[in-house]
């Protein structure tokens, strides 16, 4: 098991993207928002170079980390990158082609939670009461 941070994690998956490094001032969950706009735009301009680098970095720390940290991809990284594509109005099954194995099936159990809500918050919520 990889014993690496959150922020040295947000940095290798935002770097695989283009190789630039993160804002050092933002907290890992900002560079994750700010990453899935950026992929979003990117799909949406058909500039897909670099995804498979971002999502095997992706894949690498889902399965060598703890499972907090794997809860912690799932909530921050593929969340926000479902919620960030639905807002735009762009459907984000158009991502599951770079989806390894364990991030597809983290990504098919978000969809679960979200049945019949706009967000894995709602679920949550719905849960609760």
């Amino acid at each position: 098991m990889e014993t690496l941070s959150k922020n040295e994690i947000v940095t290798e998956i935002y770097t695989a993207l283009s190789g630039a490094n993160p804002p050092s001032d933002q907290p890992p969950e900002q560079v994750f928002n700010a990453l899935a706009h950026n992929l979003v735009a990117r799909i949406c301009n058909q500039q897909t170079a670099g995804f498979d680098n971002v999502f095997a970095k992706v894949e690498h720390h889902m399965i060598w980390n703890s499972p907090e940290i794997r809860q912690w991809l799932i909530v921050n990284f593929l969340e926000t990158l479902k919620n960030v594509s639905t807002w735009s109005d762009l459907d984000y099954e158009v991502f599951e082609q770079w989806l390894g194995p364990e991030t597809h099936v983290a990504w098919r159990w978000l969809e679960k939670r979200w049945q019949g809500n706009r967000s894995l918050a709602d679920a949550v919520r719905k849960d609760k009461s």
